[in-house]
């Protein structure tokens, strides 16, 4: 049976992913997935840090959470084995995960800010996608 890194949620909900994602972060690579806690419902963007995980984004709405990961303009990947498919993005490095993050963020303010810059954003979500190599 494959082994699963467990961390805790902020409502002290216990959660689990495959070792494997906490192998490559241990190796330096960022990795980052979403889950919804069964205690409070919350939505969380997650990227497992070390022995823990830092919570990027929460949110009641899973449509947010979903927007924000699916905005991340890196490939997703899976791992498939017995406990089912997991499926998560990974970057290079933290740094490039965080501006790849922020440059995120920016394309959302201006959205709030000016309607008509949707088009915008849909430019930008239509940009080809960084494969990361390995």
């Amino acid at each position: 049976m494959p082994l699963l890194a467990t961390y805790k949620l902020p409502c002290g909900d216990k959660n689990h992913y495959p070792e494997k994602l906490e192998y490559l972060t241990r190796k330096g690579q960022a990795v980052v997935f979403h889950v919804r806690s069964s205690k409070d419902f919350q939505c969380h963007l997650v990227m497992p840090k070390g022995k823990g995980v830092e919570i990027l984004k929460t949110s009641h709405n899973i449509d947010d959470i979903v927007n924000a990961y699916e905005s991340i303009k890196l490939i997703e990947e899976k791992i498939v084995d017995s406990n089912g498919i997991f499926f998560y993005k990974m970057a290079t490095d933290e740094n490039e995960l965080r501006k790849l993050l922020e440059d995120n963020r920016r394309v959302e303010a201006s959205i709030n800010k000016d309607p008509t810059a949707l088009m915008q954003r849909d430019l930008y979500l239509s940009s080809p996608i960084r494969e990361v190599k390995r």
